[in-house]
């Protein structure tokens, strides 16, 4: 199925584009009224709320698909979806010290960074100042595995398992960091 009207050379299932973006218009709208009526932050709620509202609607529009069920990018989706939430701290770390355009930025810096860390990083580190900045940046090579999408072969379970612990690792120690920073101001509510 493709969700995509300029694809001209298949059918367009247009169930499929509004579940795409109902979550999305549904977030905004439902962050919108908790951010006028309840005084709740907008992008926070936005996150949330469309992260469940995209579960949902992915879940109807499996079941309304008249495709099989890949199974075989299960896992690669799930790699994808561990790789926002490797960014979501960081994102919430540099939220509490700037405006919306600072984070973003730096966001977006920080995940471009970390895609080209390899790269950019690798053949110096014997520096042991630069292994301390590479084991700081995220590294989201490990998400975008080229063996599966070029050569069509399945992910290793083993491999999985270790992003996986990469992730949980990463995120509470960005979580930590984000705690003792602000644990005067934010987390304990002051002295």
């Amino acid at each position: 199925e493709v969700g995509v009207p300029e694809a001209t050379w298949s059918d367009v299932n247009y169930h499929t584009l509004w579940f795409e973006f109902l979550p999305l218009i549904g977030a905004a709208l439902v962050a919108a009224a908790a951010n006028y009526y309840a005084d709740k932050n907008f992008a926070s709620s936005f996150i949330i709320l469309f992260s469940i509202f995209l579960v949902i609607s992915l879940s109807i529009l499996w079941f309304m698909s008249k495709a099989p069920l890949q199974m075989d990018l299960f896992y690669p989706i799930i790699l994808l979806w561990m790789s926002s939430v490797l960014i979501c701290p960081i994102a919430s770390l540099l939220a509490l010290k700037g405006n919306v355009f600072f984070t973003l930025t730096f966001t977006f810096l920080i995940f471009a960074l970390g895609l080209v860390s390899n790269w950019f990083l690798g053949g110096l580190l014997h520096n042991p100042g630069i292994r301390i900045v590479y084991s700081i940046i995220p590294n989201f090579q490990v998400f975008w595995i080229e063996e599966f999408w070029t050569k069509k072969e399945y992910i290793p379970i083993a491999y999985f398992w270790n992003v996986l612990k990469y992730v949980f690792l990463y995120c509470a120690g960005m979580l930590f960091l984000t705690w003792s920073i602000l644990e005067n101001r934010e987390v304990s509510g002051g002295r």
